[in-house]
């Protein structure tokens, strides 16, 4: 019973332990970076939720842009930047859930960073 116990706590730490390149890069991030910063670190992303759009993925009030990289089989990495083009909030998908991932991803199509209206919030300049 004590050695099922070791490798289920061994097989535990190693889950929580691992993570994706993007999630590594993304620990580099902080609160006030700016826009140009983040596509930087992290390279351009996968979607953009942006002012006017509706439904799930829609922006709060204080909330200027929210851009998602796809991180599967973890959770997207996701950056909130406020009105000035800051960050202000970080998720860096270092949760692993290839179910939610896809799903999420799914669910995004609409938001993809391909579609015209998106483009200028999602490649890098300079």
């Amino acid at each position: 019973m004590k050695i099922i116990a070791f490798l289920i706590l061994i097989l535990f730490q190693t889950h929580v332990v691992a993570m994706s390149t993007l999630t590594a890069k993304a620990n580099v991030l902080e609160i006030g970076m700016s826009h140009a910063d983040v596509l930087y670190v992290l390279g351009e992303p996968t979607w953009a939720v942006i002012e006017g759009d509706k439904g799930e993925f829609m922006l709060e009030s204080e909330q200027g842009l929210v851009l998602r990289w796809n991180n599967t089989p973890y959770n997207p990495v996701v950056v909130v930047f406020d009105k000035n083009m800051k960050v202000s909030g970080l998720d860096k998908g270092q949760t692993e859930n290839e179910t939610m991932a896809m799903l999420i991803a799914r669910g995004l199509a609409d938001y993809s960073c391909e579609k015209k209206d998106r483009q200028k919030y999602c490649i890098k300049t300079n």
